[in-house]
């Protein structure tokens, strides 16, 4: 039977893995040996290429990002940024992967750059936002009197606030300003004709009742 050899009159596992031409001879896969067969399995990611076996301990050779080190006597991950061989721009900061480094986006709490995520890792803290606590935190502008208060409602946003205007005024010029009377004008025109209107279709009616 395949994958077995007799010996003794006993039929014992034949481990391919370990023959003259062992199979699994693909680069970055090695050869394990199973009951009657055999299975080529992939390298860590650590290893550069080939390997012996299984975990970074089997590797031939480092893969890029990965160093060997004596006391594991395996391919361990460099920490870039530990390393300081990260280049990332300002407004971003380091983030090690398996093998690499990612330059990751800075909170929107933070002016000039960040160590790490959150708001709680800036250089300094941006506009509408102060320092509590360690962390960068939103300003509630509107608590302080920054919009007209005859004219507009404070409204806070994140890091900011808008002046929205109040009911019976409009946007003009940067500024909330009373809307024109001439359009309240038309508006009450506008009732008195359907008051006119609803008068006459009352007399009309109760002439008719007359009759």
């Amino acid at each position: 039977k395949t994958g077995w050899v007799e010996e003794n009159d006993v039929c014992q596992d034949v481990d391919e893995c370990k023959q003259e031409k062992p199979p699994c001879q693909e680069t970055g896969k090695y050869c394990s040996n199973t009951e009657g067969s055999y299975v080529c399995s992939k390298c860590d990611k650590s290893c550069a290429e080939n390997c012996t076996g299984s975990g970074s301990s089997a590797c031939a050779e480092c893969a890029s990002g990965y160093s060997r080190v004596a006391e594991e006597e395996a391919c361990l991950d460099i920490d870039e940024c530990q390393a300081g061989e990260a280049d990332c721009s300002v407004g971003t900061y380091c983030h090690n992967n398996a093998g690499s480094f990612s330059c990751m986006p800075c909170n929107s709490a933070c002016a000039d750059g960040c160590t790490a995520s959150g708001a709680g890792h800036c250089v300094k803290c941006a506009d509408g936002y102060m320092l509590e606590n360690t962390t960068c935190t939103d300003i509630d502008e509107c608590q302080s009197s920054v919009c007209n208060a005859d004219s507009e409602d404070c409204r806070n946003v994140t890091g900011s606030f808008v002046c929205d205007c109040k009911t019976g005024f409009v946007k003009t010029d940067s500024a909330c300003k009373r809307k024109p009377e001439q359009e309240d004008e038309e508006v009450d025109d506008d009732s008195d004709s359907n008051n006119d209107g609803s008068d006459a279709e009352e007399e009309d009616s109760s002439q008719k009742d007359e009759l």
